[in-house]
């Protein structure tokens, strides 16, 4: 993986993953960009939940996990003057009608195979995960199976 950053204006940047896709990240205001965008730090936060959300999308057809609804919810502290992220607390809302346990084993098999996760747990910051398997509902109960 070659990935490149080349700066915009001001605190804006425009990054390039090497394979035609771009982001781009940004300062809010009050640190001296336009709030054009998230910062890195931001997009880093972001990553891991998509990470969490893409990796278990994989193992759960693999454990027989069926699902109709997730969602991932991380709390980041970045208190003032601190250089980075100081603590991490996830949220996973997944909806399914299986067993409570085999879920949670499905998302603990994801924890331990999400790239980004692994990422930051190497870098010495883990994830307080609280996980919420939910009965799953028809999105229009007007539509029967």
């Amino acid at each position: 993986m070659k990935v490149k950053s080349v700066w915009v204006d001001k605190r804006r940047s425009v990054l390039d993953n090497g394979r035609g896709h771009a982001a781009v990240v940004d300062l809010p205001t009050e640190k001296g960009g336009d709030n054009t965008a998230p910062s890195a730090v931001e997009l880093a936060v972001m990553a891991l939940a998509g990470c969490v959300t893409t990796i278990f999308t994989g193992v759960a057809p693999r454990r027989h996990t069926t699902f109709t609804k997730m969602e991932v919810t991380i709390d980041a502290e970045y208190p003032a003057g601190a250089p980075t992220v100081t603590s991490l607390k996830g949220t996973a809302d997944i909806w399914s009608d299986q067993n409570e346990t085999d879920v949670r084993n499905t998302f603990d098999i994801t924890l331990r195979e999400c790239p980004v996760g692994i990422l930051f747990e190497n870098a010495g910051l883990k994830v307080a995960w609280t996980v919420n398997v939910r009965k799953s509902q028809l999105l229009n109960p007007a539509i029967q199976a």
